[in-house]
C-alpha cells in the first residue's frame, strides 16, 4: 500500500511543469494511478504509527521521512475544502534534479480550526515572530 503510494509521488514529481489541484482531484490521481481509495489514506499516519510502536524498533527517527509521506497522505485525504496541492518541478539551475517539490497549502486556516473551536469553550491563539538579536 505505502509503496504504491510512494511510486505514485515520484512518479508525479518527475512532471516538467507546475501543477496545482484540489486536494479531491489529487485523491482522484491517487486512486487512479495506484488504486488507493482516499478512505485508505486517511488512517496512513495512524497505522504506520501503531505498526512501528509494536515492532519496538530502537531506531524509530530513521523512519521520519516515511511517517511524513504518511502525514501527506493522511492530511490530503482528510481536507478538501480550503487546501491546496502543489507540486513543482525542481528549479532549472538545480544540480539535484531530486530537488522537486510537493506541499499541500493550507488556504483559509479556519477549515483546519474548526474541529478545535467546536470541541473547545475557550481558545487562545498566539502568534509570535522571532527576529535574531543584533
Amino acid at each position: 500500500f505505502l509503496s504504491r503510494f510512494i511510486e505514485h509521488l515520484k512518479k508525479r514529481l518527475r512532471e516538467q511543469k507546475s501543477v496545482t489541484e484540489s486536494p479531491l482531484l489529487f485523491c482522484k490521481t491517487v486512486k487512479d494511478g495506484a488504486e488507493i481509495e482516499s478512505k485508505h489514506l486517511r488512517f496512513t499516519v495512524g497505522r504506520l504509527g501503531s505498526l512501528l510502536r509494536t515492532l519496538e524498533l530502537i531506531d524509530i527517527e530513521s523512519y521520519s521521512p516515511l511517517m511524513i509521506i504518511a502525514e501527506f497522505a493522511t492530511l490530503v485525504s482528510t481536507y478538501s475544502d480550503g487546501f491546496l496541492v502543489l507540486i513543482e518541478p525542481p528549479p532549472e539551475d538545480s544540480a539535484n534534479k531530486n530537488d522537486a517539490y510537493l506541499q499541500l497549502c493550507c488556504l483559509d486556516g479556519s477549515v483546519a480550526l474548526q474541529p478545535v473551536l467546536t470541541r473547545f469553550e475557550k481558545v487562545v491563539f498566539t502568534s509570535a515572530t522571532l527576529s535574531p538579536i543584533e
